[in-house]
């Protein structure tokens, strides 16, 4: 039987031909071809409409295998783009050192292991750093203990006189950039951005001092927002398309899902709900 998948044909031979096999040809010839093991035949199948399969002689030679780039990328492509995301071609963002991140009206807390890396970092105690950059804390007595590392959550302070992070330094520079938090580390890729191309472009802000085009917004403390994201419908009309970075889906992914898993491990879910997000 043969039946088609997107661009892609499954070939399956008869029972003295290679053990039943099956054979996916991207339809230029025997030189582009891939194996395919009956399991995966039969789940493709499942896959493809009903109503597209024909007759077609049998495979008595398997043909010579080689691969295909991006195989299973171009199939789900073909045949489920709804179970792609958004950011499957990557997505347009550089940093611009604004440092308006580290001050949005939002907090940033630290994880057990974060605390103990940023108080090597600067070469002082962890009560110290308590002492001198920590606002709040989360104990095990205030909530459920971290069982992968145990101790204490840190809210960081904010500089008073304009509510920016305690390590934000007039330069607009990180102090603890090579120590900085999941938290930071992986903005703008965090789940509640990503959750949506609308959230994403949601996010993202112009420049101060540059005009302002229909839809667009400056940013502000409260509702936050990153000059460094390059949305789409903005990057696809530009005139310097070509100089605009693109963070691959796997770089993408990887920060996602670090975020996600800091997220899921605080342990105060009423602060979750109302003043923490990632």
């Amino acid at each position: 039987r043969l039946f088609d998948v997107g661009e892609f044909v499954v070939r399956e031979c008869h029972d003295g031909c290679d053990g039943g096999r099956a054979w996916l040809d991207a339809g230029w010839g025997n030189d582009d071809v891939k194996s395919v093991e009956p399991p995966t035949m039969i789940i493709l199948a499942l896959l493809v409409p009903a109503g597209i399969f024909r007759s077609a002689h049998c495979l008595s030679t398997p043909p010579q295998k080689k691969s295909l780039p991006s195989l299973p990328r171009r199939i789900r492509a073909r045949i489920a783009p709804f179970t792609l995301p958004f950011f499957e071609d990557g997505l347009g963002f550089e940093c611009t050192e604004c440092g308006k991140c580290c001050r949005v009206s939002g907090d940033v807390w630290l994880s057990p292991e974060e605390v103990a890396g940023v108080s090597a970092l600067l070469n002082i105690t962890a009560k110290a750093f308590r002492e001198q950059h920590v606002r709040a804390v989360l104990s095990p007595s205030d909530a459920i203990e971290d069982e992968e590392y145990g101790g204490s959550w840190m809210c960081l302070k904010k500089k008073q006189h304009d509510g920016s992070c305690t390590f934000l330094k007039e330069s607009g520079q990180c102090a603890i950039y090579s120590a900085r938090p999941v938290q930071c580390e992986t903005y703008p890729f965090w789940p509640s951005i990503l959750n949506s191309m609308e959230t994403w472009e949601d996010e993202a802000v112009v420049q101060d001092n540059t005009p302002l085009r229909s839809g667009e917004r400056y940013w502000n403390a409260d509702e936050g927002g990153c000059e460094g994201i390059i949305a789409p419908s903005a990057s696809s009309t530009s005139e310097n398309n070509a100089d605009v970075r693109i963070v691959e889906r796997q770089t993408i992914v990887a920060k996602m899902k670090a975020a996600r898993k800091q997220w899921r491990r605080f342990p105060a879910d009423e602060i979750k709900e109302t003043s923490w997000f990632l």
